[in-house]
């Protein structure tokens, strides 16, 4: 059993949990652990350490950060270096972790999951650029 931890600067956890839970349902072992304007590292560090202990029964814990780098990722990679159990992301997108939450129950090789789940949130991001359709008149005239 997979639990995921969705940790960010401000609500971006609960937002994307919020989002998640709409087109995907009601999760189970899925918590957002937001990192609000005025907590401290501590605070956060207390926060996620709570919530690595209310998944304690799940085989492997996996903290999906917003960026790499700032206070959610340093306090997820400390729990990470003390507990084999917790595995950290970062740079998550909202396709990556609706991904994640659908497939979670049928992982059967949680790095190579992740691995895939890197590159899904890569190939997410791209550009819109509206193209003109301009239908032609074939050969046959059909």
């Amino acid at each position: 059993m997979i639990g995921i931890i969705i940790t960010g600067h401000n609500h971006f956890a609960t937002g994307v949990y919020s989002s998640i839970t709409m087109v995907g349902g009601q999760q189970t072992n899925v918590i957002p652990v937001d990192f609000e304007d005025g907590k401290s590292d501590e605070d956060l560090l207390n926060d996620l350490n709570k919530t690595v202990d209310s998944l304690k029964d799940c085989d492997t814990i996996v903290c999906c950060c917003d960026l790499m780098g700032g206070s959610p990722f340093k306090e997820s990679s400390l729990i990470s270096m003390q507990n084999p159990k917790v595995k950290v992301i970062y740079g998550v997108n909202l396709g990556m972790l609706l991904e994640f939450v659908l497939q979670k129950d049928f992982i059967e090789d949680i790095d190579q999951f992740l691995d895939q789940l890197v590159e899904t949130g890569k190939t997410a991001i791209g550009k819109y650029q509206f193209e003109e359709y301009v239908q032609t008149e074939s050969e046959d005239g059909i």
